[in-house]
């Protein structure tokens, strides 16, 4: 089981960055800022996620000073000292520093969420979404020895602006009306105008073109908030798709998505299908009621789990009602014979602990789970179980790719805070962070006719 986080906020350390760039942006008696000057006043101005210590030498520390000392400490130097303070509410100084905090953790799945965000995503755990109606993520990548970040697209909703602008599971959005979304740290830039040929004056140049590039872009906790709230809002969208040479350019306007996360019917010759589009209380519910009326119908040839489309969930605490992980666990509970179900991982490298349950009214049947790129994270790890403990056949395209378990937790003051708390495995130890790959591989097609479910058909005879 994984723990609920009750003492998060106990102790918050700040992490600051002392405005220097008016000391440093000019060298005494130089007619020109050297280079190293222009340097250090670009990284004041932007920021980087590197200097979680702040700019400057490095003086000794302590380890041993407890974090909620330093908080005290430099509280205490704010409120007394700064000119301004009765202008600043203590809220904005509380959540500064605990969204500072999570920063320095310098992990994409691991945030501070203010008190609209916060909601924004309890709501689309829930099932209603604000925004273009996409599940988003932030991804990483490698190239030529530079750490990239990504917006990309985990799953569109069904009826959204994403869908009927043409944005697809597996897009990376790189800009939002001309805002280019900071994907690295602008040190990159730095150490490469820095290791060029080039004279000083060209030097200058270019350090001019990429502050502008910077300063103008949009981070990715900015780029999140954009795309998943409001209403109305028209914005231009560059992608970044695979196999497409060019940026592709879409429109899409927010609006409130509503989705359903769970959908029973009866296919082909006694086939029971069951789509799960979320993990969360109110899927737990409906499949628990869909899978009793299949079970009391008899006659089923077998069952067909659809989880094409569905971005697993979180774990919280069971009062928020987006429980994700429970939600997954009690569907194992249904179709699996119980025991070990999934691995999960600490500490990377570290000890992998079991994850077991006990079957409850265990559906027996022939079972074939549909999946494709937009089944991620909890989906994966329920797609992983089925197959190793309950023999189901995977019929589709190859799976998302996410392992990490987060947790979401509301805060007392309105505003809330995701975490990423575990790393999931299949039960044999497969790495779900790359995927899964089907028994039997279905290409997408723009029929009208959904060909993998004619396929899973199929595989029940």
């Amino acid at each position: 089981m994984v723990p609920t986080v009750k003492n998060t906020f106990k102790s918050v350390v700040v992490v600051s960055v002392i405005p220097v760039a008016f000391l440093l942006g000019r060298t005494l008696g130089a007619g020109h800022p050297s280079l190293k000057s222009i340097e250090r006043r670009l990284i004041a101005r932007v920021g980087d996620p590197g200097l979680a210590g702040g700019i400057g030498g490095a003086q000794e520390a302590n380890p041993n000073v407890a974090p909620v000392d330093i908080f005290e400490n430099v509280l205490e130097h704010v409120q007394r000292e700064f000119v301004e303070i009765n202008d600043i509410p203590t809220s904005k100084i509380n959540n500064g520093a605990v969204s500072r905090m999570y920063a320095s953790l310098d992990d994409p799945k691991t945030m501070f969420l203010e008190a609209d965000m916060r909601k924004m995503r309890q709501d689309a755990l829930e099932g209603n979404f604000a925004g273009i109606g996409a599940v988003l993520t932030i991804t990483k990548a490698k190239k030529a020895d530079i750490d990239y970040r990504y917006v990309t697209v985990v799953d569109v909703m069904p009826g959204s602006p994403a869908e009927k602008s043409g944005i697809l599971s597996g897009d990376r959005i790189t800009e939002i009306d001309g805002h280019w979304i900071i994907a690295y740290s602008i040190l990159a830039d730095i150490d490469r105008i820095r290791g060029t040929k080039e004279d000083d004056a060209k030097k200058r140049e270019q350090f001019g073109v990429i502050e502008k590039k910077f300063t103008s872009g949009l981070t990715y906790p900015k780029a999140l908030r954009q795309l998943s709230t409001g209403q109305g809002k028209t914005y231009k969208i560059s992608l970044e798709r695979g196999g497409q040479a060019k940026p592709i350019e879409v429109q899409a306007t927010t609006a409130e998505t509503k989705v359903e996360p769970v959908a029973f019917s009866t296919v082909g010759n006694h086939v029971g299908y069951l789509q799960v589009r979320q993990f969360n209380a109110k899927a737990t519910t409906a499949f628990d009621s869909a899978l009793n009326k299949f079970a009391q119908s008899g006659g089923a040839k077998g069952l067909i789990l659809d989880l094409r489309r569905n971005p697993g969930g979180m774990t919280a605490e069971e009062k928020t009602h987006v429980d994700g992980y429970t939600s997954a666990r009690k569907l194992l509970a249904r179709l699996t014979p119980g025991g070990t179900v999934a691995q999960l991982e600490r500490k990377v490298g570290g000890q992998r602990e079991a994850l077991k349950i006990t079957s409850e009214n265990r559906i027996k049947t022939p079972l074939v789970v549909l999946v494709d790129h937009g089944t991620a994270n909890l989906s994966e790890m329920v797609a992983s179980a089925l197959r190793e403990g309950s023999k189901a056949r995977l019929v589709g395209a190859h799976t998302f790719g996410d392992n990490v378990l987060q947790l979401f937790a509301p805060l007392k003051n309105g505003t809330g805070v995701e975490i990423a708390t575990r790393h999931m495995f299949g039960a044999s130890g497969a790495d779900l962070s790359k995927g899964l790959e089907p028994d039997v591989i279905v290409i997408n097609s723009d029929s009208k006719t959904d060909v993998g479910l004619q396929r899973a058909i199929a595989e029940l005879g």
